[in-house]
C-alpha cells in the first residue's frame, strides 16, 4: 500500500465523517422544528379547550324565574293617579281655567 493509498483513504474517511455530520445535524434541526410544531399546536388545542369551557360556563339568566315573577295576577298598577283619573281643578295655573291659560 502506498502513500496516495492512505492519503485517499483518510481523505474518503473524513468525506464520509464530515457528510455524517452535516446529516446528523441536520436531522437534529428537522427533530427540532417537529418538537416546535407539536409544541404550539398543543398549546392551541389547550386555549381553544379552555376558551370552549368558558364559552359552556358562562352565566345564563334565570328566565323561568323572571318571567314567574313578572307574569303573576298580583301585577301591581301603572296608574298612578289611581281610576279615577285626575282632578281636573288642580291642574290650573294660576288665573286660567285650562292649561293654556284660557
Amino acid at each position: 500500500m502506498g502513500v496516495g493509498a492512505i492519503i485517499a483513504g483518510a481523505a474518503a474517511a473524513i468525506a464520509t465523517g464530515g457528510l455524517s455530520i452535516m446529516a446528523s445535524k441536520k436531522e437534529s434541526k428537522a427533530e427540532k422544528s417537529a418538537a416546535e410544531t407539536q409544541a404550539k399546536a398543543q398549546e392551541a388545542a389547550v386555549a381553544q379547550e379552555a376558551a370552549e369551557i368558558n364559552r359552556q360556563s358562562q352565566k345564563q339568566p334565570d328566565v323561568e324565574t323572571i318571567l314567574e315573577n313578572n307574569s303573576g295576577s298580583d301585577t301591581g298598577s301603572t296608574l298612578l293617579t289611581g281610576s279615577g283619573g285626575v282632578d281636573p281643578n288642580s291642574l290650573r295655573l294660576g288665573k286660567g281655567s285650562t292649561l293654556l291659560g284660557g
